[in-house]
């Protein structure tokens, strides 16, 4: 029951060679997507909370794969054969973590030819091993509406659900996260169809990719597909059940900028459900943070840019910090990053994405023109990317830092002065 699979789309790398038993296809960029997802922590480990494979592994080039019979779907995904659904394993008895509170999964397609299929739910399940094969289900599965992923798909974000409860893992601490997609029904027009590694990066045998067939049982990839590959499904996981804070809102930036006397304040957000709204707040330079004004969610999974004007925001200080209080309806509660604004400072604001791939972006906000410089350091102070010393203008500039694109994936401070002043940013290049 192997099948015959073809290259659709390719992400971040491309394959050279494509393995006898493939047929020739068209490769699509996939979205790269713009920004972390779901967790206060931006995916990155803190205190006792991880989310599994994030950052990317150095080794990891992603690929979305087609099964080879034309208009018969995606390996990863919904098709013609009638795949149930789509996981991967994961061993963490190296880890203290004891529950999973929830996963990010990178969707590369989320779409209905029939409107209507657009409310249908996709399930995330999680399993426990049994002689490394996906056993019994615990804990309650989760869903979210196709049309969500869409939405997710379309931004170009990654999709991340949480948990209504967090699920202690086995003692074994080895179990198997899925994406259950049986509502849907290729032969009805609904397309899902999750990233992958490429076919041939990983070590050999070392895929972790796992699908469900239509006849219930199930198959490692290497065995059904002939594929080792690895899926893009990122468990968040902690140490207890309150470890992590995640949020079913994606805050897709937060920043502020001087205008004269006054301090305009702007969020941008994704996929909102279930949240109350947020609280601005702001410390006048001493960390003693007081609401400024709270302003209710949306709540339409759409995206979303709020604003606020604090009029006369020097008041009481010439250096003043903001940050954005999250509030679910459940009473969780998440900070955003602190932005800091100086009445006389050159630089209002800098934007960009982190981590990043390529060259890198920036959206820099200047309350004057000035002479600005860019240098990029290795965590050892060797300077290894710089942009040439250039005027820009007041307001908003975008600057793209191209020596970043030769970077090896890493961690990296990036320095931007304007005069006298430096602000100081470390980076991680995927």
């Amino acid at each position: 029951m192997k099948k015959i699979y073809v290259v659709l789309v390719l992400c971040l790398a491309a394959i050279s060679s494509i393995q006898a038993q493939r047929k020739a296809g068209v490769a699509h960029p996939v979205k790269q997507f713009k920004k972390t997802f779901g967790l206060v922590t931006n995916g990155i480990q803190a205190g006792g909370c991880d989310t599994v494979n994030y950052p990317f592994p150095s080794d990891w080039n992603l690929a979305l794969y087609g099964l080879g019979a034309p208009n018969s779907g995606f390996v990863s995904g919904t098709n013609s054969t009638g795949d149930r659904q789509k996981a991967d394993s994961f061993d963490l008895s190296f880890t203290n973590d004891g529950f999973i509170t929830g996963t990010a999964v990178y969707f590369a397609i989320a779409n209905s030819s029939n409107p209507a299929n657009l409310s249908k739910s996709v399930y995330f399940r999680v399993f426990s091993d049994s002689s490394a094969t996906p056993s019994t289900e615990i804990g309650t599965p989760d869903s979210l509406p196709l049309s969500a992923i869409k939405t997710d798909v379309d931004s170009g974000f990654i999709s991340s659900i949480t948990f209504t409860n967090p699920i202690a893992l086995p003692a074994s601490k080895k179990f198997y996260v899925s994406v259950d997609f049986s509502n849907l029904s290729y032969d009805d027009g609904d397309s899902l169809a999750i990233v992958s590694t490429t076919d041939g990066d990983l070590p050999a045998d070392s895929g972790q990719a796992w699908e469900q067939w239509g006849d219930g049982t199930w198959h490692s990839f290497q065995e059904g597909e002939n594929q080792n590959v690895t899926l893009v499904i990122l468990p968040f996981v902690s140490t207890t059940t309150g470890a992590c804070s995640i949020l079913p809102v994606k805050l897709i930036s937060f920043d502020a900028a001087r205008k004269n006397k006054d301090a305009l304040i702007n969020w941008k957000v994704a996929a909102e459900s279930n949240m109350k709204g947020y609280q601005l707040e702001k410390a006048d330079n001493n960390n003693n943070y007081k609401p400024v004004t709270f302003i209710q969610a949306h709540n339409d999974y759409k995206n979303n840019l709020y604003s606020y004007t604090d009029a006369n925001a020097f008041a009481n200080a010439s250096t003043i910090q903001y940050r954005l209080k999250q509030i679910d309806n459940d009473g969780k509660v998440q900070y955003s990053k602190i932005v800091s604004l100086k009445a006389g400072a050159a630089i209002n604001n800098i934007v960009f994405a982190n981590p990043f791939n390529g060259s890198l972006r920036l959206q820099l906000n200047l309350a004057n023109a000035s002479k600005i410089s860019i240098n990029i350091y290795d965590m050892k102070g060797n300077l290894v990317g710089s942009e040439k010393p250039a005027m820009y203008s007041a307001s908003s500039n975008s600057i793209e830092v191209k020596s970043a694109a030769r970077l090896n994936s890493g961690m990296y401070i990036l320095k931007v002065n304007a005069g006298d002043e430096q602000l100081n940013y470390k980076i991680i290049k995927q």
